[in-house]
């Protein structure tokens, strides 16, 4: 190595130098140290003094690479099978000293120009190392120097996909966390490039290029409201009509396909996150219903072929447009495949809550997406609501309704949860759906007369006190009486309910009871605070009463206090959409946070 570093600097002929650079270039992968510590100096000294030397630049700026990079496959031959620490360790270590001199990341930069593969290609990879182990301070040097971002954004036209698939790696690197630098790429007409480069390469059946495009978008979407304008502004999502067109049957092309599939969604997700301002959420919506890209998802959410990974975020995806956008909500609502038009958007997701053999999951995002659908959707609300009520024209096929039912009263409690989480969602805010909700009737058995809804909720939860299912239906009695003084009417009437509350207050209890009680201690707080009076014997100052003297004031606070100290509760109270990881003993979601700081306050203060 010694003897190689030294012709590279005394050398003067020019053949002498680029066979010394050739043969340090292969031993920097083995010998890091030497090379590195020895030649460094002498490799930024070639990219000056030889620049005009495409083959020995070349070298020099490989051999800079294999000093740096973190990746680098081992060599065999000398018995290295996997990198060690402290030779990626090393690799920064170098990076640190060639960036202490200002003049040296310039030199790089400048290569980029050079249209020479044998130049560009190297200066790519070398930039690429550098953003890994210093990104932070090359993304800020990289500001400073002129046309340095216009360069790198070129790389993605260059028609040799070696080269603009480096490219591609570098701009990953580089879009990492800054938004200045993500503005640049934009104004550069990056997403243009992007675009183009997944058009070309078939969309999400492109591979892995395609799938590298996509993470790139993503890096410049991601909280960078300017861009996020931009990309609205100029119509990119129409692209994404025609991405799921190609089919494929290899099994290595399927799950790059998903892959990309899924990218691309979490793509529109940031776009339409409820994160983002009002205004912005909104015209998102829009583009998206105009552009027809709510049809093509609908279309493959009603797919059979498509896998539950896939699913998952095309429910979340669909969710986030829908909310609060009632043109959207209106087209969902409708939506059916025409080879079968009973199954619609809606059934789908009812049927994915309140089958058992459906995942968690699968179940989750079901509501989520179906939670979207109702937020801000009276419409909506009152069309599924009449789905519940009796009619006289016998339904030609299964009706949300009846999927509704059958999840409510099913003795899975994900089934239970999901069916009693939907209807709350369906009376949210809307006291005159609360109302018509106590007209539905319910066969129990065969030769008894129906019962109400109401009835049958409470007659399930006072045979399942302290279990998961009775605890779903207290949590749908809370989020239906809510607000609403004629229900409140409704459950004081029958003698049984409110001994049955007192009765759950005072009792000892476990971990599951105890929620039970501040549940049931809630559900006490709203007959009382939303009490007309119409039934006289339990009017509002005769349940103050009865909780003063039967339960305690204090007491009755203690177990209110219980479900703000529940841990799924606190978890709920800062969820603002689906979490990554979905529970599997979940029972509050955040617009029941909300209820209950409302009706805590209200209740105390009574």
């Amino acid at each position: 190595v010694e003897k190689l570093c030294n012709r590279v600097s005394t050398s003067t002929l020019l053949e002498d130098r680029r066979d010394a650079l050739r043969a340090l270039k292969s031993l920097a992968k083995t010998y890091r140290d030497e090379v590195g510590s020895q030649g460094l100096h002498l490799f930024v000294n070639v990219l000056q003094v030889d620049k005009s030397d495409g083959e020995s630049v070349g070298y020099a700026l490989d051999t800079l690479y294999n000093l740096m990079a973190t990746d680098i496959p081992p060599n065999p031959y000398y018995g290295q099978t996997v990198m060690s620490p402290q030779t990626a360790e090393l690799g920064r270590h170098f990076s640190e000293i060639f960036l202490q001199n200002q003049d040296n990341l310039p030199l790089i930069i400048s290569c980029l120009e050079d249209f020479d593969f044998q130049v560009r290609w190297p200066a790519t990879k070398l930039l690429t190392a550098l953003l890994i182990n210093n990104g932070p301070q090359i993304q800020q040097s990289m500001l400073t120097i002129p046309m340095a971002v216009a360069r790198v954004v070129d790389l993605l036209s260059d028609e040799r996909e070696v080269v603009r698939n480096e490219g591609l790696l570098l701009m990953m690197q580089l879009t990492k966390a800054n938004n200045a630098i993500q503005k640049l790429i934009a104004f550069e007409n990056g997403f243009d490039y992007i675009i183009d480069i997944i058009a070309r390469e078939g969309y999400s059946v492109g591979g892995i290029v395609v799938e590298d495009c996509l993470l790139i978008l993503r890096n410049l979407l991601n909280s960078n409201v300017s861009n996020q304008n931009f990309f609205r502004e100029g119509r990119y999502c129409i692209h994404w009509t025609v991405y799921n067109d190609s089919d494929t049957d290899e099994f290595d092309s399927a799950k790059q396909k998903a892959a990309n599939i899924i990218h691309m969604l979490q793509i529109l997700r940031l776009l339409v996150s409820p994160d983002n301002s009002q205004q912005s959420l909104v015209l998102c919506q829009k583009v998206i219903f105009q552009c027809g890209l709510l049809k093509v998802l609908c279309e493959l959410l009603l797919s059979s072929s498509v896998s539950e990974d896939i699913v998952l975020e095309l429910l979340i995806t669909i969710g986030d447009t829908l909310r609060g956008a009632n043109q959207n909500q209106d087209y969902f609502a409708k939506f059916s495949l025409s080879a079968d038009a009973q199954r619609t958007a809606i059934i789908v997701l009812l049927l994915n809550m309140v089958t058992d053999k459906t995942t968690y999951p699968l179940k989750y995002a079901s509501l989520y997406c179906f939670k979207c659908f109702l937020y801000g959707n009276e419409l909506g609300q009152a069309q599924l609501v009449a789905t519940l009520l009796p009619s006289s024209v016998e339904a030609a096929s299964i009706s949300p309704g009846q999927l509704i039912c059958a999840g409510l009263f099913s003795l899975d409690q994900f089934c239970s949860w999901c069916a009693a989480m939907a209807i709350s969602h369906m009376l949210r805010q809307n006291i005159a759906q609360k109302e018509q909700l106590l007209r539905v009737q319910l066969a129990t058995r065969v030769g008894n007369p129906a019962v109400s809804l109401l009835q049958q909720c409470t007659n399930i939860l006072s045979e399942n006190t302290g279990s998961p299912v009775g605890i779903n239906h207290l949590i749908l009695l809370c989020s239906w009486l809510n607000e609403c003084p004629t229900a409140v009417a409704h459950l004081v009437n029958n003698p049984v309910n409110i001994p049955f509350l007192t009765t759950q207050i005072d009792r000892d209890a476990n971990e599951h009871e105890k929620l039970m009680r501040g549940l049931s201690a809630l559900l006490l707080g709203i007959c009382m605070v939303y009490n007309d009076g119409a039934v006289e014997a339990c009017n509002r100052k005769a349940l103050r009463n009865l909780i003063a003297s039967r339960i305690g004031v204090g007491k009755y606070r203690d177990c209110l206090n219980q479900i703000s100290k529940n841990e799924q509760f606190v978890k709920a109270t800062h969820r603002m959409q689906m979490p990554s990881e979905p529970d599997d003993h979940l029972f509050f979601d955040e617009e029941f946070t909300i209820m209950f700081r409302n009706v805590e306050g209200a209740s105390i203060d009574l």
